[in-house]
């Protein structure tokens, strides 16, 4: 008995090795985290404008993402959520949006069909249960959903991102 215990816990230890090495070796292997600061070193040197200030063509702002972006603020927007039953309580949700387009004919097409994209999200959010936005997974589904609807709703122009300035659930 004592040998095929001892037998049993060696087999144990060299699956659970074999098991972390081929994680390590597979998660943590070689990183090369380098072509993000390879391409900042990259970039041309900073050169000066007409004014004597330096232009940057890479470093922090390169990849932050682009600076020239503008943030359009969508209306606040007040629903109840779905029930699933008689005597659930009601559940109210505020949502405040920022909309990130590159240009300002962008903006402009927006404002244009500005009811129609309200109401959209105003339908979808309407039909969501409280279960369907909690937790991240839920919040990255809402977001995903409802920048699709936005850019259906304003097509052609080009909604880049959706932000939440502000979610209230109660």
């Amino acid at each position: 008995m004592p040998k095929k215990k001892l037998i049993l816990f060696g087999a144990i230890a060299a699956v659970v090795l074999l098991l972390g090495g081929a994680a390590a070796f597979l998660l943590g292997g070689k990183k090369e985290n380098k072509p993000a600061v390879a391409e900042a070193e990259a970039a041309p040197p900073a050169e000066h404008t007409s004014k004597g200030q330096k232009e940057d063509h890479g470093g922090v702002a390169g990849l932050l993402g682009s600076s020239k972006a503008i943030f359009y603020p969508l209306p606040d927007i007040v629903v109840n959520l779905s029930s699933t039953g008689r005597r659930s309580a009601t559940a109210y949700l505020k949502i405040k949006i920022n909309l990130e387009l590159s240009s300002t004919s962008d903006q402009a097409s927006i404002e244009a069909v500005l009811p129609r994209v309200v109401d959209s999200l105003q339908m979808y959010l309407r039909e969501l249960k409280v279960e369907d936005i909690q937790g991240s997974e839920g919040l990255y589904r809402l977001r995903e959903e409802l920048l699709h609807r936005v850019s259906m709703a304003v097509a052609p122009a080009k909604v880049n991102d959706l932000l939440f300035s502000e979610m209230l659930m109660q």
